[in-house]
């Protein structure tokens, strides 16, 4: 489960994660993330799009779904990063419009799950996740609207320390920038990238 995975490993119970998280401020104290893609948030509706949704405010009194702990399920709700800002639930109040009802699951596949059943009027995911099971499944879903929000994602260690916001990279940490590096400079990251047609979310380290 996405919102359980730090707590893994600070604990742990595994050594990196590599899963598509967003680089924040909270997830920074927790433990060191190295950068290594950039990739937006993206909406998937049912193929043919039934209920019209071309851009976040058609959500405005619909219904979307997201895996709980993400991005995603933040902005939809106005909660973690988007406490001080209220997220789209606030956007919508704003223009005078209700607020869009968001159903949060423990798992990314029971939030594609609502979708296909019909519960929901979007899957909301990061653009490379909702990109793919439109490619795997181009019959079933595409995608709607704009990439929204483009951010860094990060591998994430373990730092050692309480409060990881300034602490130095640990021998696995370095290990694994230095890895990245590596594929970096020999085009190997390119090229995967590529592979999934995914080169705009390419990363410079410094």
């Amino acid at each position: 489960m996405f919102d359980t995975i730090i707590a893994a490993v600070t604990s742990g119970k595994c050594d990196i994660i590599i899963s598509a998280q967003n680089i924040t401020t909270d997830r920074q104290k927790q433990v060191s993330m190295i950068p290594y893609f950039q990739a937006g948030q993206s909406m998937v509706a049912a193929k043919g799009n039934p209920q019209n949704i071309t851009g976040v405010m058609d959500l405005c009194g619909k219904s979307a779904a997201a895996e709980s702990g993400t991005t995603e399920a933040d902005y939809l709700q106005g909660t973690g990063d988007y406490k001080t800002t209220g997220g789209l639930t606030q956007e919508c109040t704003k223009a005078g419009k209700p607020a869009p009802t968001v159903v949060v699951t423990q798992k990314d596949s029971d939030a594609l799950q609502q979708l296909q059943a019909g519960k929901v009027a979007v899957y909301f995911a990061d653009s490379p996740v909702a990109a793919y099971y439109t490619v795997q499944h181009p019959d079933q879903f595409q995608l709607v609207g704009a990439v929204i929000q483009p951010a860094t994602e990060g591998i994430s260690v373990p730092c050692g320390q309480a409060d990881c916001t300034n602490a130095p990279l640990t021998p696995l940490g370095q290990t694994v920038e230095t890895a990245l590096k590596s594929m970096m400079a020999d085009g190997t990251y390119g090229k995967i990238l590529a592979k999934w047609n995914l080169a705009d979310g390419a990363v410079t380290l410094p």
